[in-house]
């Protein structure tokens, strides 16, 4: 693994209209995102989605459907790369899960933590994913629907 990429997890979530959550960060708002976060020392990566998303969205009520074997890579812009971690990191690297949404809308809470990421949750068609997505991100987005895609139909 490149050192100069930070690592994570993020989460394609499903409901049973295949419909994906998608939120606006707080602290970026120009766009919406799945969730996603960074792994921690050591962490097992399913451990590290199911932490996550309790952290992001109050709820970790999910059913692995699929993983991508390998990270999905983007860069930062060059105006967030000296804010986003002290420019310790060029990028991201983002082991990506597409997984079931077996609770309720009223379990998903986005204010669990002092440090809340998002605001604004949504369903949405997965259509819509690479369109409302922040620009640097474009790519990685096309590229999960792609490897999702046969699963996004079922």
């Amino acid at each position: 693994m490149n050192s100069k990429y930070r690592y994570g997890v993020g989460a394609m979530i499903l409901n049973n209209d295949k419909k994906v959550f998608v939120a606006r960060r707080i602290d970026y708002s120009s766009g919406l995102q799945m969730p996603q976060g960074g792994t921690e020392k050591d962490e097992d990566l399913e451990a590290s989605l199911y932490r996550e998303l309790k952290e992001e969205i109050g709820t970790n009520q999910v059913n692995i459907i699929q993983k991508i074997s390998h990270p999905l890579y983007y860069n930062f812009p060059y105006y967030l790369s000296e804010k986003i971690y002290k420019g310790h990191y060029i990028g991201q690297g983002i082991h990506w899960f597409l997984v079931h949404f077996k609770g309720d809308d009223k379990d998903i809470n986005l204010y669990t933590t002092e440090e809340q990421e998002l605001s604004d949750w949504q369903w949405s068609h997965h259509s819509k994913l690479v369109d409302n997505v922040v620009g640097f991100k474009k790519t990685m987005y096309h590229t999960v629907v792609e490897i999702f895609k046969d699963k996004l139909y079922l």
